[in-house]
């Protein structure tokens, strides 16, 4: 952190491809700026010299990683959101101790087998009904994946009292119900962010790939746009990029996913997102990463990278 013209905040975190990216909001505030920077894990992009190293690996590249387990939801109402993640934390409790775990220590997952896979989407539906006990059941329609860990989350939701899960309904939220996924990573792509790091509980541990996502290594602070700062604008931009083996931006990847196309076809402050885009681009190519890494590998990697550019507040004395 440090002062430039106002508060540079440059932070690295990471966030989930679900999570979904922001608009830019245009403010009148004073002419400073606070820009962070916040990169998703992201993953493996087209890369036959990648695949080819991971074709290679055997049980000798295996090491020992943490399994861990998050809900996966589609309402964005906060409070079904919040209470999902309990939900979820209640499962993962409820699977370390299927495991012969004490508390909240971590069990060797060795029936689940290797984890030689990043994520795995459970093929199951937990639903939570406002009036009565919880219910789920087996997607057919979903891909197939590990059959020993899905079998292994079939009995540990039988064997969960069907009223122990349930929420307290969100005033104005009108479903009756919310359905709940399971995903289960054998990674922590929320490492850096707290907000969702705060979703993700670790459940056991197995022998697997040790995955590294890419990581800002030397980095550059935005410059806020002149134009911006003589009108107090504030904006977002959410960009996604492949980082090179070489530890740079491929600037051919460089796709803008916030603000979108329409926004800037349509809004009259579109020449002010068009100049948080340029900044935000300028920052990534001209920062260096450490490039990803599975079981030693070097790989391209997609990752996602969110610019806010916020105004600071005005000192009580001014």
């Amino acid at each position: 952190m440090r002062d430039t013209q106002g508060t540079v905040l440059h932070l690295s975190s990471t966030a989930g491809r679900r999570l979904g990216a922001a608009a830019v909001v245009l403010a009148c505030a004073l002419p400073a700026v606070a820009a962070s920077q916040a990169p998703s894990a992201g993953v493996m992009a087209d890369d036959r010299a990648g695949q080819a190293c991971l074709d290679t690996l055997s049980d000798a590249n295996l090491t020992r990683v943490t399994v861990s387990q998050r809900a996966v939801v589609a309402e964005t109402n906060p409070a079904v959101l919040t209470q999902s993640a309990l939900i979820s934390q209640h499962i993962a409790a409820a699977a370390r101790a299927a495991l012969g775990a004490a508390g909240d220590s971590l069990p060797p997952g060795i029936e689940l087998g290797v984890w030689r896979e990043a994520l795995e989407h459970l093929p199951l539906v937990i639903i939570i009904h406002r009036d009565g006990p919880f219910t789920w059941h087996r997607d057919r329609a979903a891909q197939p994946v590990n059959p020993k860990l899905t079998a292994f989350y079939e009995r540990v939701l039988r064997a969960i009292p069907p009223d122990s899960l349930w929420m307290v309904w969100p005033d104005g939220f009108a479903p009756d119900s919310v359905a709940l996924r399971l995903d289960i990573m054998s990674d922590n792509p929320y490492e850096n962010a707290p907000s969702m790091r705060a979703t993700l509980f670790p459940v056991f541990t197995a022998r697997g790939l040790a995955r590294n996502p890419a990581a800002v290594d030397v980095r550059v602070d935005p410059a806020y746009p002149p134009d911006a700062t003589a009108d107090s604008i504030t904006g977002r931009v959410s960009l996604a990029v492949v980082i090179g083996t070489n530890g740079r931006a491929d600037s051919s990847t460089i796709r803008v996913d916030e603000p979108s196309a329409s926004v800037l076809a349509a809004s009259p402050m579109a020449h002010y997102y068009r100049e948080f885009i340029d900044a935000s681009r300028s920052v990534v190519m001209r920062e260096t990463f450490r490039p990803a890494r599975i079981g030693g590998c070097v790989i391209r990697q997609v990752v996602h990278l969110s610019f806010d550019y916020l105004p600071r507040k005005k000192p009580a004395s001014e």
